[in-house]
């Protein structure tokens, strides 16, 4: 079964609905899956062995799952994070001029059986291949164009990232307005053995993910709200009755 792809505005042959990064209906989506930023916590950054820090994260994504509870909070505020939106625009326009290609911007990909996801920044129009644009300071831009790109920093969230949408390639584009950008291809095919070590990872980790969940339905579980209640009717009762009532996440 294929990945599923939530674009961010129309694009044709595309029938899913329309999803922002940053949006509630993104967080909804999103949660409850080991998701591509977070897959360092899962395997050691050279040797792609299984983190001994991932069953907190396990513990994490099936509180997310279970409960519907956040355990990840909104970075928007950080400077950092405030460049990179600002940014973004002409990071994307430097990227068409460099490769003279089409892109599209996507809030979501979902693995077909819904455990995993990652958010890619823009994906190709003409090849299986994804984007992750980052717009840093300058000496951080400068640590790049030093060493040729970010080094293992990112290995993991751009080869998670392929695993999950299924590409044949992810582009790693660091993007300053007063320097060259820096471009790092990753092709999936000069990192087969990377990709089988995050993938079996990925398979412990949903197992202790799902140790987790029974953990919970053990111990005084009950379905969230939302669960319980699905029409529009249902949510304007509750609301009527208490609007904190049914407050998620």
């Amino acid at each position: 079964m294929s990945p599923k792809f939530y674009f961010s505005e129309e694009r044709p042959g595309n029938d899913l609905e329309i999803v922002k990064q940053g949006t509630d209906r993104w967080r909804d989506l999103r949660r409850g899956k080991a998701t591509a930023s977070n897959f360092s916590r899962i395997v050691t950054e050279v040797k792609g062995e299984y983190a001994a820090g991932a069953k907190k994260y396990a513990r994490e994504v099936a509180i997310q799952r279970m409960l519907e509870e956040d355990t990840e909070y909104p970075i928007d505020h950080l400077p950092a994070v405030m460049r990179g939106k600002i940014l973004e625009p002409d990071a994307v326009d430097a990227y068409h001029q460099r490769y003279g290609s089409a892109t599209d911007a996507i809030g979501l990909v979902v693995s077909a059986d819904e455990t995993r996801a990652c958010s890619p920044d823009r994906t190709s129009t003409d090849r299986l291949l994804g984007i992750e644009i980052k717009c840093p300071g300058g000496p951080v831009h400068l640590e790049y164009i030093e060493n040729s790109g970010p080094g293992r920093q990112y290995i993991w969230q751009v080869l998670g990232s392929i695993l999950v949408a299924k590409f044949e390639a992810w582009v790693f584009w660091s993007y300053h307005p007063g320097l060259d950008p820096v471009d790092l291809v990753y092709e999936a095919k000069n990192y087969e053995r990377e990709l089988e070590l995050l993938d079996k990872a990925l398979a412990r980790f949903e197992g202790d993910v799902q140790f987790y969940c029974n953990l919970i339905r053990e111990n005084g579980w009950e379905e969230p709200i939302s669960r319980k209640h699905q029409s529009v009717e249902d949510f304007d009762k509750l609301l009527a009755a208490d609007a904190g009532a049914w407050a998620i996440g």
